[in-house]
C-alpha cells in the first residue's frame, strides 16, 4: 500500500488525548504499539490526528514531540479541512470540474434519452439523463455514468502499463484487479501474488499511477517497507518519493461526492 505502513492498526483501541501548544489546543488519539521504535502523526481525511507511538515512550514524550511538530499539524488540518470543504461543495451538475489523468474537466448534463449515456473528449464530459426525473435522481444517474466510465479507463490504463513494468522488472503477479477500495491505492498479496488497483487511480496522472504500480510490483519480492523494498521502487522510478508526494496531497481531490 503506498505510503501506508504493512500492518493495520486499530485506532478504536486508542486513548483520546489533548495538548495545549502556544499555535492551538490540539485533540488527538494515541495508540501505542509493540511494532513501533518511533513516534509517528498523522492526519486523517476526517481531521483527526492520530498518534501512534512505542509501547515504552511515555505520555511527557508524546507531548513534547507534539509540540515540536504543532505548526505543521495545525497547517495539515486547515489544509485537510479546505480540501474536505472543496469536496463537499462539488456535486454532479454542469460546470463542475473532475479529475483525468492529472487534469481537471468539466461536467456537462444533457436530458434526453431514455438510458443514461456518457462521452468524454478533450472538452470534458457529456452524460445525457433521461428527461422529468428529479434533481436527486439526475445526480444518482450521473454519478453511477461517471463511476462506471472511471472504472473502465482505469482497467485499460492499469493493463497497458503493469504489462510494462512487469516485463521491466521481471515480476509476474498471479492476478491483477481494479476495484473499489476505500483507503488505499494498491494492495499485493505476497504469498498469492495477487494485486488489486483503486479505480479511483484514473484520476491521477500517469506517472503517479506508474509509482503505485512499481510500488505494488515490488512487494512481490519484499512483502513489508524495508530499506530493499524502497531501494527496488527507487531502481526504476528514482523519482518515487515526488510521485508519492502528487497522491498524498491530492488524495482528497480524488474523492467523489
Amino acid at each position: 500500500m503506498p505510503g501506508r505502513k504493512s500492518h493495520r492498526l486499530d485506532y478504536s483501541k486508542a486513548r483520546v488525548c489533548c495538548v495545549r501548544t502556544r499555535q492551538g489546543t490540539i485533540n488527538f488519539f494515541l495508540l501505542k504499539s509493540d511494532r513501533r521504535t518511533t513516534i509517528e502523526i498523522s492526519v486523517n481525511e476526517d481531521e483527526q490526528v492520530r498518534v501512534v507511538a512505542p509501547v515504552y515512550a511515555s505520555y511527557t514524550l508524546v507531548e513534547q514531540f507534539i509540540n515540536e511538530r504543532a505548526g505543521w499539524i495545525l497547517k495539515r488540518i486547515q489544509e485537510v479541512g479546505q480540501a474536505n470543504q472543496f469536496v463537499r461543495s462539488r456535486d454532479y451538475n454542469t460546470g463542475n470540474e473532475f479529475l483525468f489523468l492529472g487534469k481537471n474537466y468539466p461536467l456537462y448534463v444533457e436530458e434526453g434519452r431514455a438510458r443514461s449515456a456518457v462521452s468524454f473528449d478533450e472538452n470534458g464530459w457529456i452524460i445525457t439523463v433521461p428527461a422529468g426525473i428529479s434533481k436527486e435522481e439526475q445526480s444518482v444517474k450521473v454519478k453511477e455514468q461517471l463511476v462506471r466510465w472511471y472504472r473502465r479507463q482505469a482497467e485499460e490504463v492499469m493493463a497497458s502499463r503493469v504489462f510494462h513494468y512487469v516485463r521491466m522488472m521481471g515480476l509476474e503477479p498471479m492476478t491483477i484487479a481494479v476495484r473499489t477500495q476505500k483507503s488505499i491505492w494498491g494492495c499485493c498479496s505476497y504469498h498469492d501474488k495477487k494485486i488489486s488497483f483503486n479505480w479511483l487511480l484514473a484520476l491521477a496522472p500517469l506517472h503517479v499511477i506508474d509509482y503505485v504500480i512499481v510500488h505494488e510490483l515490488a512487494h512481490l519480492s519484499h512483502p513489508n517497507h524495508s530499506k530493499k523494498f524502497w531501494q527496488k521502487v527507487e531502481i526504476y522510478l528514482p523519482d518515487y518519493k515526488e510521485r508519492q508526494e502528487w497522491l498524498n496531497t491530492h488524495r482528497l481531490e480524488m474523492k467523489l461526492p
